[in-house]
């Protein structure tokens, strides 16, 4: 079983952290007995057929003796719910460390196997500041029938911050917030039975939020203890449905926030406070140089237009070495370097180089001195989930782009500290949702839009030749642009030249089929995001085509032929999510084998509703093409007119994909010629 849980990161607090030391942890509780009717369950009649499920979940937040328990109880019932014996724990190491774990496997016969205490400790990412370390370790000799147990303690290196603890000491104009904790409340697994404890820090303020809502959790206060409980039974696991929502979006999970400051507050106060106290960080970076200033003048003349002009500042921030994003170099090859941290854009500009949201606030400068009201809008990755206001957390916030004030084109955004990211173009998980604009007057949501079909296009164009056994063969050129473009660029930025192409070539693969040979794969301008990235190769289907003594019948699209309705249920629980909304063309020539004629081709195909549209054409052509050869020509357009679709229009997106799949499997017949 993988868990997974992140502390938040301290909030920008305008006083120093005062922590108590740490008082001993009380120790994990001993294993208790497993019950014969849990080592005689066969199934879980809730949910019939699942490979696993929980028996008994708790954890236990300490924050007055930071630290934080869990103990998981896991009944098995298949062997593909073996996998529930390798356990993944992540930490940070400046935040947090993993101690104490143990864990059992109770078998079906009601003997034990200890876990002996092997765990194996890597780093998975690490930064200027953080590391992100997994704790690996497997449970011993488990088969279906088992049960596995075990436990742990995330022991936390700091306490709550002095001003929740102490709010008397401090003379407080604005609201402040610490996430504490967070439960999730809902898995992939079928959970039997839950008890979640919080014991806040002595003296601090809570409260707390569901969200998603879900009446099955009942938050109680216990005077007697202090503690804050919450306890579940029968919660059934996430239901998985093809382009969902992320989990994190589905998954009810209860938040508590410390909260010190002004006695009345809202969640819009609380986020206008955050935004003003973030603004003024920036804005120090950012300051008004006057060597920006020179640069702006070297750069733009006051007869470009305004597109001229963001062009130009836009390709002059691009310019700079982006080293949050050079995965290659390691940290320490950086540091051999003698990089330094950067205080101010002015920094950046004789340094060359940028970390992180830097290259944003270059821009913003360059935007500035040119006379653009610009400034950063910070929001959630939409990979994430989605923004969520009533949470008082403001980690939430783990992305920047750019906001531009345009006289008469309205308000723009930008994104030039991602990579490959050309102009006009904002990477797909920071559009289609709300941020938080950053000013320092008037910090306030703002609607960031989503991003439109035309930019995510796929084009295909292939000129290929049927041979008499039934093989077809020939180029295929690849033209990406705009997100999907982008996707690939980001996909491959960690590989080689050889390693991209292989990515490329599985991509065409899976079109194809299997046993197609796909070869002479090039791939131009991969490194230049402001280019459309080309792929040519060469393709080979042994077989593609049936072939009888009379007549020759194939998939009128090759790249099609393959593909799968995702879409097959009747009825849908959660919304339709996408990435982004996107445009496919299709434009393939198929070159008839000597000997054979066209007898059938399908008709011209359309489709429209409000989840998208689809277009086939099927044109046959005889010799006076000028090659000597007869062929047909298919051209297929397919767009979706959004990237979110509610569940209640579920049968608008059915019925679109409905048409799609059985369209695109339809066939074109050849006729033996007579005189062959």
């Amino acid at each position: 079983m993988s868990v997974m849980f992140s502390r938040a990161l301290p909030a920008l607090l305008l006083v120093l952290s005062l922590t108590p030391p740490i008082q001993a942890a009380e120790a994990l509780p001993p294993f208790g007995p497993i019950t014969p009717a849990d080592l005689a369950l066969k199934d879980n009649p809730a949910d019939p057929g699942a490979a696993a499920m929980v028996l008994l979940d708790e954890v236990t937040t300490r924050d007055d003796q930071r630290y934080e328990s869990h103990h998981l109880i896991i009944k098995i019932f298949t062997d593909q719910g073996r996998d529930r014996a390798s356990v993944e724990l992540y930490y940070m190491e400046r935040l947090s460390s993993i101690e104490e774990i143990r864990g059992r496997t109770v078998h079906a016969d009601g003997t034990i196997s200890i876990f002996d205490g092997r765990v194996f400790d890597s780093t998975l990412v690490r930064n200027r500041r953080l590391k992100l370390h997994v704790k690996k370790f497997a449970l011993p000799a488990v088969a279906a029938g088992d049960v596995i147990e075990y436990a742990w303690i995330r022991r936390w290196k700091s306490g709550v911050d002095d001003l929740f603890t102490h709010p008397e000491r401090y003379e407080l104009h604005s609201v402040y917030s610490r996430l504490s904790t967070s439960w999730e409340l809902q898995g992939d697994l079928y959970v039997r039975e839950a008890h979640y404890s919080l014991y806040p820090a002595k003296g601090a303020r809570v409260d707390w939020v569901v969200f998603p809502p879900t009446p099955a959790a009942e938050i109680k206060h216990d005077g007697g203890t202090g503690a804050i409980r919450l306890d579940l039974a029968n919660m059934p696991a996430i239901e998985k449905e093809e382009f969902s929502l992320p989990d994190e979006m589905l998954r009810p999970t209860a938040h508590f926030f410390y909260v010190a400051g002004t006695t009345f507050s809202s969640p819009s106060f609380f986020w206008q406070a955050v935004g003003e106290r973030r603004a003024e960080t920036y804005e120090r970076f950012v300051g008004k140089s006057k060597a920006i200033r020179g640069l702006v003048e070297t750069l733009i003349t006051p007869s470009d237009s305004s597109d001229v002009k963001l062009r130009k500042l836009y390709a002059r921030t691009r310019q700079l070495r982006l080293l949050s994003v050079q995965n290659e170099r390691s940290e320490a090859e950086l540091k051999r370097e003698g990089l330094r941290e950067n205080r101010n854009v002015d920094d950046v500009l004789k340094r060359g180089y940028a970390w992180s949201n830097e290259a944003n606030l270059f821009f913003i400068a360059l935007l500035r001195a040119a006379g653009f009201s610009a400034y950063p809008v910070e929001l959630r990755s939409r990979d994430f989930g989605y923004l969520e206001p009533a949470v008082w957390d403001e980690t939430q916030l783990n992305a920047m782009i750019v906001a531009v004030e345009v006289p008469l084109m309205g308000t723009r955004f930008f994104d030039p500290a991602s990579r490959y990211c050309p102009y006009g173009l904002v990477p797909w998980e920071e559009t289609g949702q709300r941020g938080l604009a950053t000013r320092k007057t008037l910090a306030d949501f703002v609607n960031v839009p989503g991003p439109e079909p035309g930019a995510a296009v796929t084009k295909r164009e292939s000129d290929l030749v049927l041979s008499a056994d039934g093989t077809l063969e020939g180029n295929l050129r690849v033209t990406y642009t705009g997100q999907t473009a982008l996707e690939w660029r980001r996909e491959g930025n960690d590989l080689d030249a050889d390693g991209r192409r292989r990515l490329i070539e599985d991509e065409i693969k899976r079109w194809l089929g299997a046993g197609a040979v796909v070869d002479a794969v090039s791939v131009d301008a991969w490194s230049d995001g402001d280019q459309p990235l080309r792929v040519d190769a060469h393709v080979r289907i042994p077989a593609y085509a049936q072939v009888t003594p009379r007549r020759m019948l194939g998939a009128l699209n090759p790249f099609t032929r393959n593909a799968k309705n995702p879409f097959t249920r009747s009825t849908r629980k959660t919304p339709v999510y996408f990435k982004y909304a996107m445009h496919g063309t299709d434009d393939v020539t198929i070159r008839l084998p000597e000997g054979y004629a066209l007898e059938q081709l399908p008709p011209t195909t359309r489709f429209d509703n409000e989840a998208g549209w689809f277009e086939r054409t099927a044109i046959g052509y005889s010799q006076s093409d000028g090659t000597g050869q007869a062929s047909f020509k298919v051209q297929r357009q397919f767009e979706t007119k959004g990237f979110a679709f509610p569940a209640a229009d579920y049968a608008l997106v059915r019925k679109l994909h409905d048409f799609v799949t059985a369209t695109d499997i339809e066939q074109f017949v050849l006729r033996a010629r007579s005189d062959h």
